[in-house]
């Protein structure tokens, strides 16, 4: 008879099991080989759209201070670009920061360090996508931002002497900064977005700057003045609502040809959507899978525009769902 456990049952024949066998390994190996192949790209979006909302926070936070220039400044926005007495060139970011802390902005690496009023707001400049390459700027940068501003409710009013001239009024009539009041259809009406930057590694454009490489508007000016290919300079209408001057309509999508600063003429298609000189001063769908576009609008709110690849793929690429209903203004 064979012996007998304690508990009266015969162990003849059985063998204790000391650990897996390399099927079994391989069959839990090929387990989590599948559950990180689902799992990685719902974290990736997931990232993606965190980075989104947080630029649209950003966004809010920039309405918040420009409600407040509009209130203070007889319902008028700000300049975009302009010099004063002195020659000193400021922006409309800078204005918004410097609103926000009397002390005033220094426009350097120095506004973004933290504790203090000014480099907090400073940071709401910063889309989320491309700080990885913005903790660091030149000391003599005006524009410490990602987002570009309406080129006529902002506009560029730098100039020598006589100011700038009004591309669709003509001379003697200057471009002018709208009143908030003037404008019609304000929930439809873009007043700052993502932006398309450049670059700048190396020596700066205007200074002996030489450290890390950020990312900027191009020239330095915070304002999208090439958007819906040079339409500002270019078009009949001057993204004005005048369909005598133009074949385009509200529900036309926005032409994203990229446009160069540097040569004055339409960049090739293959900087189409891009951060890089050549696509300046455009409108930039940066985000989720690079077919978003966030927006502060005219009355203050925040929403996103969408496109696909095969629409910034065509010739001409469009915005999409971003139409000319979003950046033509009544005439000034």
């Amino acid at each position: 008879m064979g012996r007998c456990c304690s508990n009266g049952f015969s162990n003849r024949g059985t063998r204790a099991k000391t650990g897996f066998t390399l099927v079994e390994l391989l069959v839990v190996i090929g387990i989590i080989a599948v559950l990180i192949g689902i799992l990685l790209p719902a974290l990736g979006r997931a990232r993606a759209q965190a980075k989104s909302v947080q630029c649209e926070s950003n966004l809010r936070q920039i309405g918040i201070a420009m409600q407040m220039y509009v209130g203070q400044y007889n319902n008028s926005f700000p300049p975009g670009f302009d010099k004063d007495s002195n020659g000193n060139v400021y922006n409309w970011t800078s204005l918004l920061v410097t609103l926000m802390d009397r002390t005033g902005a220094t426009n350097s690496a120095v506004d973004l360090k933290t504790g203090g009023t000014t480099g907090k707001f400073r940071r709401v400049f910063l889309c989320p996508e491309l700080t990885a390459m913005g903790a660091e700027f030149d000391p003599n940068d005006v524009a410490v931002t990602h987002y570009l501003g309406h080129p006529r409710l902002m506009p560029d009013l730098y100039g020598i002497g006589a100011g700038v001239t009004d591309p669709y009024l003509g001379a003697p009539y200057l471009m002018r900064c709208y009143k908030i009041t003037k404008v019609k259809r304000s929930t439809n009406i873009v007043l700052a977005f993502d932006g398309s930057m450049s670059l700048l590694a190396g020596i700066g454009q205007n200074t002996s700057y030489s450290g890390a490489p950020y990312f900027r508007p191009r020239q330095g000016i915070p304002l999208a003045n090439f958007i819906d290919n040079n339409n500002l300079v270019s078009s009949g209408a001057h993204l004005i609502s005048d369909f005598t001057k133009t074949s385009k309509r509200y529900d036309t999508p926005v032409n994203l040809t990229p446009y160069s600063a540097q040569t004055g003429a339409p960049s090739p298609l293959t900087m189409t959507n891009t951060d890089q000189d050549g696509n300046d001063r455009n409108f930039r769908f940066r985000h989720i899978k690079n077919d978003t576009l966030n927006a502060l609008f005219v009355d203050f709110h925040v929403a996103s525009f969408k496109t696909t690849p095969n629409k910034l793929a065509a010739s001409p690429p469009t915005g999409g769902d971003l139409t000319c209903g979003a950046i033509l203004l009544p005439q000034p």
